[in-house]
Formats: C-alpha cells, structure tokens, sequence
C-alpha cells in the first residue's frame, strides 16, 4: 500500500500505465473477480427450495458477462419452474 501510494503521489502512474496494455488488466481483473465472487457467493445462490435458478442466473452472468441477462435468466427459469413443476 505504501508503495502504491508513493506511485500515485509521484506521478508515475501514467508513466507505468503506458507499458502495460489495458487488455491484460481486465483480463486480469475478469480472474480475480470470478474466483473471488462466485465461491463465497455460491452458498447463498443455491437453496434447497431452489437450486435450478440461482445456477442457471450464475451460468448466464458468467458466459455473457451481463448481470442483467443473469437476472433476467434466474427469473424466466424460477418462473418456468413454478409454472410447469408447480413450485
């Protein structure tokens, strides 16, 4: 952190930033955020009163990187489920 902080307040970060790509910084972002969010998020996601949606939402988000899709799946599939299994 101290060292981060001597990087910002000298002014070198703009410097540093033009020799790394921005492609390798999301990517590696993309990395730690799928391993970081969806093991301690996947608890909370599976119900025994519902364990189809909630992995289907998380299948989407993760395959289409949009959230919304991911909502917009979990609740096509609870509402199929209710409909067809009567859940």
């Amino acid at each position: 952190m101290l060292l981060m902080g001597i990087i910002l307040l000298s002014g070198l970060l703009p410097r540093l930033a033009r020799y790394n790509p921005a492609a390798s910084i999301a990517g590696f972002l993309l990395v730690i955020g799928t391993a970081l969010a969806i093991p301690a998020n996947l608890g909370g996601v599976i119900t025994p009163a519902d364990s189809i949606s909630g992995p289907a939402a998380i299948v989407v988000t993760t395959t289409t990187s949009d959230p919304f899709l991911g909502i917009v799946a979990g609740v096509v599939v609870r509402t199929a489920m209710r409909l067809l299994a009567g859940i």
